[in-house]
């Protein structure tokens, strides 16, 4: 069990005046179940429950033909058999009127922390009589913060991905006469990150021509396109460390390959970048200010500045994404296009800035990182202010 992390979560129920955190799993269903055991629990059969109060120890409820499961783990166990002993027992431990916290999202406003199903939050609410809110916010508090260990980590990934992109681009000009494709390109990186000790769930981005106005573009072999000179590049790449409890660094960069790059591409360039470079003072003129800002509002501001520049109906996704030991984390992310989230940025969370124009021929996106620290918003990776642009008349090497 992560008494740490339920210590947090009562930390959290005290200062918001919440009852209880009701933590329900079926068959899987909750990560936060297993995130909070500590450890994932094979099995299980039946609805199971675990139950955090401010004042008391936590509890699991759960049927009797799994209780042996999680016996071990040394938590009060309360057993039930069939339905009304299992309504019994959470009527007897979650009084009628209570204010209880689930993995909820009204409206299905943020999809990372709703996992509890419709029919299960009606039982609760309508046999029950529970006031249930969303978890969203203990969620952010007690597992989305980072640990000065794991911003270390992120800012030593940080730099190994900006190294592996310089010997990318060099690699590409390099060899630009035997008909690279992006296959071959995300090939390289990924034998990069296995040289500089990193790990990564999928990906990366390569992404030449048309194809980079396809935000999450992964090449594959078969159907992969060759980089040619003069083609326009995008590449995004993510990875940490290989160290338990790592946090991802996640960068996005664009290069021209050749000596000259087009109007059209330079100019949005310029608009991605002070989009990119605005939203980032917007959040930290806030922290100035002492005011709260909220994800949804970053992302409003950014939409807001490429739609003066003409080119809002081309920002196809939501501003940035919480980051954490999964590349797209728990906490707030930058949306008010896909959700609307209306969590605040807090202290010790991480996200990324990665506004982006996709017309037909060619797309643009500037990613960067940002750690609110001490409640101070920091960029933690390295910034992109100019494109790259790849040699392509180095002279062929011979063997």
């Amino acid at each position: 069990m992560k008494t740490e992390l339920i210590k947090k979560a009562k930390n959290h129920l005290r200062q918001n005046k919440l009852s209880s955190w009701l933590i329900y799993n079926y068959k899987g269903s909750n990560p936060f179940f297993e995130k909070i055991i500590g450890k994932k629990i094979d099995g299980l059969t039946r609805p199971i429950w675990f139950v955090i109060k401010v004042d008391q120890e936590p509890l699991i409820i759960t049927h009797k033909l799994d209780s042996n499961f999680v016996r071990e783990e040394g938590l009060i166990i309360e057993e039930y058999t069939d339905r009304k002993s299992m309504m019994n027992l959470l009527k007897e431990k979650l009084p009628t009127g209570s204010k209880v916290a689930m993995e909820y999202s009204p409206n299905g406003l943020i999809p990372r922390t709703s996992f509890v199903d419709a029919g299960t939050i009606d039982m609760c609410k309508n046999e029950l009589g529970l006031n249930i809110i969303s978890s969203a916010n203990i969620i952010q508090d007690i597992a989305g913060k980072w640990t000065e260990k794991q911003l270390e980590s992120h800012l030593i990934a940080g730099e190994k991905l900006k190294e592996i992109l310089e010997e990318t681009f060099d690699f590409i000009g390099s060899n630009i006469h035997w008909k690279l494709t992006e296959f071959d390109i995300a090939e390289f990186i990924r034998g990069k990150f296995d040289r500089y000790e990193l790990e990564t769930d999928h990906g990366p981005v390569v992404a030449v021509n048309q194809n980079s106005s396809l935000p999450h573009y992964e090449p594959k072999e078969e159907t992969s396109s060759i980089i040619t000179r003069n083609s326009w590049l995008l590449i995004d790449l993510w990875a940490k460390t290989k160290t338990e409890n790592s946090v991802y660094s996640d960068i996005t960069w664009v290069a021209q390959l050749g000596d000259t790059i087009p109007d059209e591409n330079q100019k949005i360039f310029e608009i991605v970048k002070n989009t990119r470079d605005l939203s980032f003072n917007f959040i930290k003129d806030n922290f100035k200010n002492n005011k709260l800002v909220k994800g949804f509002e970053v992302d409003q501001f950014a939409r807001q500045h490429i739609s003066d520049s003409g080119y809002g109906e081309f920002f196809i996704h939501r501003l940035g994404h919480s980051i954490g030991t999964d590349v797209h984390s728990v906490s707030v992310n930058l949306d008010s296009f896909e959700t609307v989230d209306e969590r605040n940025i807090t202290e010790g969370i991480g996200f990324s800035i990665e506004p982006g124009i996709y017309l037909d021929n060619f797309g643009v996106r500037s990613e960067i990182n940002v750690f609110i620290n001490d409640q101070n918003p920091e960029i933690t990776t390295p910034i992109q202010n100019e494109i790259i642009t790849i040699n392509t008349k180095s002279p062929r090497k011979n063997n």
